[in-house]
């Protein structure tokens, strides 16, 4: 499962990082602000594709089919969808085949604990760059007014060793030379499956943080700083 997340990087930096994907900005960069604490339902950057050109924009958390007819009616916004099913899933099968995504992350939250206040951990992978969740995206359009909604979720897999001890669920990070492979609609379902893999624990950083992590919202970098000394340096 992933319920939080981070997004530490300036816009610049975001659009810097996927260059070789030809994205450009599709909302201002006060509308993609960076964010250390994403909660479900909040307005995140997403990279995806559309028309055969990439672009950078803001989506909200959750993932509202194309097909629903009504939001009210929606009895839930997934903000999770398993890897294992979400080809075949009715939620997610159409995303699945044509509008997958990347969602740029610092790194994401996992609690620990039998009761709260449960123990919050900060997972990154270990050279600190800004990585990619596999996504899902889908947008849709309120037949009375017309009203766009963009909205995604992130896909999850078995944890890899170094999550395990927190919790059995994580992200599926992909490798930068896999990211186009992923968003490309041409690439074969099972091709896409395949890439939905635990990330390799040796390359993946585990710490505790604050508890202030735990109200949804709000707060800057000081929210992944470890609370013992670890062998990565602080996100700035």
């Amino acid at each position: 499962m992933c319920g939080r997340y981070a997004q530490g990087r300036a816009i610049p930096e975001l659009l810097a990082r996927y260059a070789r994907l030809g994205v450009s900005l599709v909302a201002s960069e006060q509308a993609l602000h960076a964010g250390f604490n994403i909660a479900p339902g909040s307005s995140a950057a997403v990279v995806f594709l559309e028309g055969g050109n990439g672009f950078l924009g803001p989506m909200r958390w959750g993932l509202v089919p194309h097909w629903t007819k009504s939001i009210e009616a929606l009895k839930s916004k997934p903000i999770n969808a398993r890897s294992e099913t979400a080809s075949s899933g009715a939620m997610f099968r159409d995303a699945f085949r044509s509008r997958r995504c990347l969602v740029p992350a610092s790194g994401f939250f996992e609690w620990q604990g039998a009761k709260p206040p449960k123990q919050p951990w900060f997972i990154h992978v270990r050279d600190r760059e800004t990585l990619s969740f596999a996504g899902l995206w889908s947008r849709w359009k309120d037949a009375a007014n017309g009203t766009e909604l963009s909205t995604f979720a992130i896909l999850t897999t078995e944890a890899n060793a170094t999550v395990k001890p927190i919790h059995d669920r994580m992200p599926c990070i992909l490798r930068s030379e896999e990211e186009e492979e992923w968003m490309d609609a041409a690439t074969a379902p099972d091709r896409c499956t395949a890439l939905l893999r635990p990330y390799p624990s040796g390359e993946t950083v585990v710490y505790a943080v604050s508890k202030s992590i735990n109200k949804p919202g709000g707060g800057g970098p000081e929210l992944l700083a470890p609370l013992s000394e670890n062998p990565g340096s602080l996100l700035c």
